[in-house]
């Protein structure tokens, strides 16, 4: 027995009878590189096993990331132990990070030299410790200093005692309001107001940044610190010698610093020109302190959109209190000036004729990505006019993960679109979304243009005349693997079933004939329906690469059959029979799924399993890690 034929055979083969070729093919040949081709093919006790037998000399470490997801814990830190005789190597520890549970991966920690370890790469396996493991090797990590960015990468994942002493390293110099709002809920109170007392002239924004993470009693002395000018505090500025003589002078020299210490000197008019003068500068921070009529407000409103910034129109000025006709120029100028996206992320502010206007002009541009949060809030005209430009651009990515909020007509205008133009591959992942209707009209304009690859996944929702169409194309090109995998044979009728019994004998498939033959056999004597499959039937049959039907036999896996499905289908690639299910997958073989398509960068199919991130963070952040690590 060649070693390296095993990976042929090992999708047809049980873990038992596996371990059996092993035994005898193995003569001291067993590597990891093996290992790794037949993994997906052996349950863990296996994998445990054969980790026992593996000498180090045959463990290339860089393997080791591949066979993680179908190791338990323990295996791969035998594995791992045997691989690192000496020194842990760090980029090996976070490669398999996520496949480690907590107090594996706490012990591993302790063996790592701090030295050798990059603070802010640290960050990379914080979810993966625990809060006590991973703070007290930070500290030997960042002994003698921290940077800001790296403590808040860790900050969520260590204990405040740990965030406090490290943010005195990350602190030596003063710290901003920017840096200490990030750390803020991280923080002791103790701490907080400690840094607090270090920051110089604060503004009513940097108090609501830090208000709700502070005690009552620090708020208070807080007082003081209050930036001049922002809460109409007149300042003498006497012994100034550079300062403006009047309010007009500081107008002409755009010495807005100076109006805001005399917000409460000045009178109408010269409040008007200040606001006027500072919309055309693009400053527009103290305009909020003025009372301006409503011509002037919509002034500053046009000359602030044409020279400042979009986000302070909305930060500064009182969106619902313009005019209609000074809000359409501000969106007109945001429109031209490429910031349509700013608008989106004000949309709150708009009105539902707005967003869509905005949402309009955006899929014009090419600028689908910024639609995401605004598509599903827009009319049905608005919402079909940006599919048809999304299809001609090719560009659906702002609606990856969301099929399945797209209305019965929208999906199905969608998928008819996309097949009219020839884009049946990127049509895969709507038809888990499409009704039998609108798949069985896309379905056949995909015959008609021999484009039958990227529906094989869903052939057995079909109904049977469709299947029939389907398997006589697939026949007649002389295409019966996909055939035998992809179309329910129980479901064709008799005309069918010779049919292709005839083009199977010209072809001299005899294999599929005799099958053909059982079939129609069992349908003169038994019309009814074909029985359900059990567990041992539907693995039978996954092992060949038929992944269909499933739902019927899905109850009756156990937990062993489950990680044998799941493994099956990485192999096969076949995801989207899964994806109806996924509610059903044990969370083992669940997460091991999710892996294999994080790490392939599947994030289209991903989503479909894993939608809502926010319902299990831990997972989601493990795979935004092997995403990130995996480029």
């Amino acid at each position: 027995i060649d070693p390296s034929k095993l990976s042929a055979i090992a999708p047809f083969c049980d873990s038992a009878t596996l371990l059996k070729l092993l035994d005898k093919a193995d003569g001291g040949k067993l590597n990891l590189s093996l290992l790794s081709s037949i993994a997906p093919f052996l349950d863990r006790a296996a994998m445990s096993q054969l980790a026992d037998k593996l000498c180090a000399d045959n463990i290339d470490p860089s393997k080791l990331s591949a066979i993680a997801p179908f190791c338990d814990s323990a295996t791969l830190v035998k594995l791992l132990d045997k691989a690192s005789s000496d020194k842990l190597n760090p980029s090996l520890l976070f490669s398999i990070a996520p496949f480690l549970d907590h107090a594996a991966m706490d012990n591993l920690l302790e063996r790592l030299d701090p030295a050798q370890i990059d603070a802010h790469a640290l960050s990379g396996i914080a979810p993966f410790a625990s809060h006590d493991a991973l703070g007290r090797f930070a500290e030997k990590v960042c002994a003698d200093h921290i940077d800001f960015s790296t403590l808040t990468a860790l900050a969520p994942f260590i204990h405040r005692a740990a965030v406090d002493a490290l943010a005195d390293r990350a602190f030596a110099e003063s710290p901003t309001v920017a840096t200490v709002a990030a750390l803020a809920p991280f923080l002791s109170r103790e701490k907080l107001a400690e840094l607090t007392a270090k920051l110089d002239d604060l503004s009513l924004n940097d108090l609501l940044k830090l208000a709700p993470h502070l005690a009552r009693g620090a708020m208070s002395s807080l007082r003081e610190k209050f930036a001049p000018g922002r809460f109409h505090i007149t300042i003498n500025n006497d012994h100034d010698d550079d300062a403006p003589g009047s309010i007009r002078d500081a107008i002409d020299d755009c010495e807005w610093d100076y109006i805001e210490d005399h917000i409460t000197d000045m009178t109408a008019a010269e409040e008007r020109d200040a606001a006027l003068a500072a919309a055309e500068d693009g400053y527009l921070d103290f305009i909020p302190a003025l009372s301006l009529d409503q011509e002037t407000l919509d002034q500053v409103a046009r000359l602030g959109a044409e020279n400042g910034d979009i986000d302070d129109i909305f930060e500064f000025l009182p969106w619902k209190r313009l005019s209609p006709d000074a809000q359409n120029a501000v969106i007109d100028a945001a429109l031209c000036g490429g910031s349509g996206d700013e608008l989106i992320e004000h949309r709150r502010e708009l009105t539902a004729e707005q967003r869509t206007r905005v949402a309009l002009s955006l899929a014009e541009n090419g600028d689908f990505d910024e639609l995401a949060g605004v598509f599903f809030d827009l009319p049905d005209d608005a919402r079909a006019r940006i599919l048809e430009m999304a299809v001609e651009q090719d560009d659906l990515d702002f609606l990856s993960g969301h099929f399945d909020r797209l209305t019965p007509a929208d999906l199905e205008r969608l998928a008819l679109r996309m097949a009219e133009n020839g884009d049946f591959d990127e049509l895969q992942p709507l038809l888990p979304h499409l009704n039998d209707d609108a798949l069985s009209r896309v379905v056949n304009m995909a015959l008609d243009a021999d484009e039958l690859d990227f529906v094989a996944p869903s052939v057995r929702r079909l109904a049977p005349a469709d299947q029939e169409k389907i398997a006589v194309h697939w026949a007649e090109e002389e295409e019966w693997g996909a055939l035998t995998r992809h179309v329910d044979l129980t479901a064709l009728g008799r005309s069918a079933l010779r049919r292709l019994i005839d083009l199977a004998d010209e072809q001299e498939e005899t294999a599929v004939a005799r099958r053909l033959r059982a079939l129609l056999d069992q349908a003169d004597e038994q019309p009814q329906a074909a029985p359900s499959l059990t567990a041992d039937e539907l693995l039978s049959r996954a092992r060949t690469g038929d992944f269909a039907p499933l739902a019927a036999a899905l109850p009756a896996l156990n937990g062993a059959q489950w990680d044998e499905l799941v493994r099956l289908a990485i192999v096969y690639d076949a995801f989207d029979a899964l994806a109806p299910h996924a509610a059903e997958i044990p969370p083992q073989p669940y997460e091991t799924l999710c892996y294999a398509l994080a790490r392939q960068g599947d994030m289209k199919r991903l989503s479909a399993f894993f939608p809502n991130p926010s319902a299990n963070p831990d997972l989601a952040e493990r795979l935004n890690r092997i995403v990130k690590n995996n480029g």
